[in-house]
């Protein structure tokens, strides 16, 4: 279902893409949000020593 409202609490339902913890839901703001876990990713990385927001990890999936 679609946030029609713009609510930052909306839960989109399902594994989509946007699902980074993978536990069945995509949240923006909240305990439990996936946006934490992708800035957290990228600050904490080991080759990003500035902590910048902007970083970009490089990097994929192994074939």
């Amino acid at each position: 279902m679609d946030n029609l409202q713009g609510n930052t609490n909306h839960i989109m339902k399902g594994y989509l893409l946007t699902d980074l913890n993978l536990d069945g839901k995509t949240l923006f703001t909240e305990p439990g949000n996936d946006t934490s876990l992708l800035m957290g990713n990228i600050i904490l990385h080991p080759l990003n020593p500035n902590f910048a927001a902007n970083y970009i990890v490089r990097g994929g999936l192994s074939q």
